[in-house]
C-alpha cells in the first residue's frame, strides 16, 4: 500500500519520474545518434580502405602485366637468337660438307703447312734442286680427311654455341 503523500510531494515525485523518463529517452536518443555517427565514420573508413586496396590491386596487376610482357618479349628474342644461331651453324656445317665433297671429288685440294721429307732430311729453301718424287706439295692423307672435317664441324659447332651464349648474356643484361 502507498502511503498518503502531500500534493507538493506528489508534484516533486511526478517531476522526478518525468525527469528520469526524459533522461532515459534522451540517453536512448543520444545512444542511437552516436551509433549512427560511428556507423557513418566506420563506413567512410572502410570505403577509404577499400579504395586504397583496389588501387593497390590495380597497380599490382598492371605491374604483373608489364612483367609478363617483358618476359614474353625476352623469350621471343631468345627464340629468334637461337633460330639465328642454328641457321648459322647449319650454314657452317653445310659449307664444311661442300668442302669435304669438293676435296673428295678432287676439285679442291686440302693444303696444310708441312715439310716434305726427302732421303737426306727435310727439304730446305737452299735444297730446291733435290727431287720431291711427283713434284706435288704436302697433302693430308685420305684416311685423315674425315677426322679433319669432323674437327672443323666440332669447332664450328662450339663456336656457334659460344656465340649464342654470349648473345643471350648480352641480350638479358648478365654479361660482365
Amino acid at each position: 500500500m502507498i502511503p498518503d503523500i502531500s500534493a507538493p510531494q506528489r508534484y516533486a515525485l511526478l517531476i522526478a519520474i518525468s525527469a528520469l523518463i526524459g533522461a532515459a529517452v534522451a540517453g536512448s536518443a543520444a545512444w542511437t545518434i552516436q551509433g549512427w555517427r560511428y556507423g557513418a565514420r566506420i563506413d567512410r573508413i572502410e570505403g577509404g580502405h577499400a579504395k586504397a586496396a583496389a588501387a593497390a590491386a590495380d597497380q599490382a596487376l598492371a605491374y604483373q602485366a608489364q612483367l609478363i610482357q617483358q618476359r614474353d618479349a625476352a623469350a621471343a628474342r631468345a627464340v629468334q637468337a637461337e633460330a639465328k644461331a642454328r641457321a648459322t651453324l647449319r650454314e657452317s656445317v653445310n659449307e664444311n660438307k661442300r668442302l669435304a665433297a669438293a676435296v673428295a671429288a678432287g676439285n679442291v685440294r686440302l693444303r696444310i703447312a708441312a715439310t716434305c721429307p726427302s732421303a737426306t732430311g727435310p727439304v730446305s729453301a737452299a735444297g730446291e734442286s733435290e727431287p720431291l718424287g711427283d713434284g706435288a706439295g704436302a697433302e693430308l692423307a685420305a684416311s685423315a680427311r674425315s677426322d679433319y672435317f669432323a674437327l672443323r664441324d666440332g669447332i664450328t659447332e662450339q663456336q656457334q654455341k659460344l656465340n649464342a651464349c654470349q648473345g643471350a648474356l648480352r641480350e638479358f643484361g648478365h654479361a660482365p
